[in-house]
């Protein structure tokens, strides 16, 4: 397969879906484009930091302090997610779109933002409600009140 084959995301694709969909759906679409650059164990180390980002944001949310917007928050994570994209391969994408290549679909990373949310909802409430039955003292008391 020729790189004018492969499709990638744009650095500001990611962050739209790391906007929507929160740091882990961005990621994956990093995951994507450096398995699409050949660049696979890149891509296997990055979706399993990923999977830790998911977990320790999903303690700060359960754990941390009560935010009133976290519309401010969300948006850095999303402006980090795309500076990382940039720069990890940003140079290899405009390279790719200069010899012909092509961007991936607008569609695509708008569902990977789309089931990033939904799949970080899905967890944070299985979790909650989980512990809620097993072991209630671990959570703390605003999910009771």
């Amino acid at each position: 397969m020729s790189s004018n084959d492969v499709k990638l995301y744009s650095p500001w694709q990611v962050c739209g879906a790391a906007l929507i969909g929160g740091p882990s759906a961005g990621l994956w679409l990093v995951a994507d484009n450096f398995c699409n650059l050949g660049w696979h164990r890149k891509a296997r180390n990055l979706r399993i930091i990923l999977v830790a980002i998911l977990l320790a944001l999903l303690a700060f949310a359960v754990y941390g302090p009560t935010l009133k917007s976290a519309t401010g928050f969300s948006v850095l994570l999303a402006v980090g997610v795309r500076e990382y994209a940039k720069s990890s391969y940003g140079a290899s994408y405009e390279a790719h779109l200069l010899s012909g290549g092509t961007r991936s679909s607008h569609w695509h990373w708008i569902v990977a933002g789309l089931v990033g949310i939904i799949a970080s909802v899905g967890i944070f409430f299985g979790y909650v409600y989980g512990l809620a039955d097993i072991a209630p003292d671990l959570l703390p008391r605003r999910f009771f009140e």
